[in-house]
């Protein structure tokens, strides 16, 4: 290795191992540290007009919970991760989404994709993406290689020609994920999951809900909202994503004839562009 990127290396490692946040960094007198394994709690102390910064690990088998932005209890800063189940990976899913924008000027935009995908066992795909805003499609095909080393992908878009490429893996059937979330309420087999963050520096609040339903020890989706406000202030946009799904573990003959019939026609195009 070059002797000159070994010290910028060894520099930015040093920086970061021990670079602290200060208390004028936090958004409130409580906060979760970067590794959320404690928090960092900051006292004023009038006699020396200065704050008094102490961090706080977490119990054993415990990590923060305090979004940042949130007032929390100190008794309420650490709990037990909420370890969600996995999501559904096999069967049919489907989907429409809305993704709108909205600026101070009074402009705005929206896209509305609608799509469902059908996955096997053993890894074997079929899906399809439609923009109905911009009239576009696109079709993927992902096929176990016979060696059981990756996949063949088949590529169409607006039924126009073909891309046959190489892929490592599927995608998941369930393309969101609950990473950093949290279980907020649950009532019968039903959950709902939620993550926020209130960036009072930069006057932006971030939020998602997640509602999932518990399916033989798996969890299939059944919407998410995300929401991102600006203050007015600054740009005053807002950002809206909502989805809703449906889940079906098994399709009909018929459904399953079709996505047959669809995979041959990309698959042929494929081949004759070859």
């Amino acid at each position: 290795m070059d002797s000159r990127l070994f010290i910028v290396l060894f520099c930015f490692l040093l920086f970061k191992s021990s670079y602290q946040k200060s208390c004028h960094q936090l958004y409130s007198d409580k906060e979760c540290t970067d590794d959320n394994k404690g928090y960092i709690k900051c006292e004023f102390n009038y006699k020396t007009y200065k704050h008094n910064r102490t961090e706080v690990a977490c119990p054993t088998g415990e990590m923060c919970k305090c979004f940042i932005g949130d007032d929390c209890k100190l008794e309420d800063m650490c709990g037990k991760p909420d370890i969600p189940l996995p999501f559904v990976d096999t069967g049919v899913l489907t989907w429409t989404k809305k993704d709108e924008k909205h600026w101070s000027q009074g402009d705005s935009q929206m896209v509305i994709n609608k799509g469902f995908a059908y996955k096997l066992p053993n890894g074997r795909m079929y899906s399809e993406d439609f923009k109905t805003s911009w009239g576009s499609m696109h079709q993927r095909i992902y096929i176990p290689k016979k060696d059981g080393k990756g996949f063949i992908k088949y590529s169409s878009w607006n039924s126009n020609g073909c891309e046959k490429t190489e892929a490592d893996s599927a995608p998941r059937l369930v393309g969101r994920t609950l990473n950093g979330g949290r279980l907020e309420s649950e009532q019968g087999n039903q959950q709902r999951w939620a993550w926020r963050n209130n960036d009072l520096g930069a006057a932006t609040e971030r939020k998602w809900n997640f509602y999932v339903k518990q399916y033989k020890g798996k969890l299939v989706p059944l919407s998410y909202r995300h929401t991102e406000v600006v203050d007015v202030m600054w740009d005053g946009s807002s950002h809206y994503q909502n989805d809703a799904y449906s889940y079906y573990p098994m399709p009909s003959e018929n459904i399953i004839k079709e996505i047959e019939k669809r995979e041959r026609r990309i698959i042929k195009t494929c081949m004759i562009q070859e």
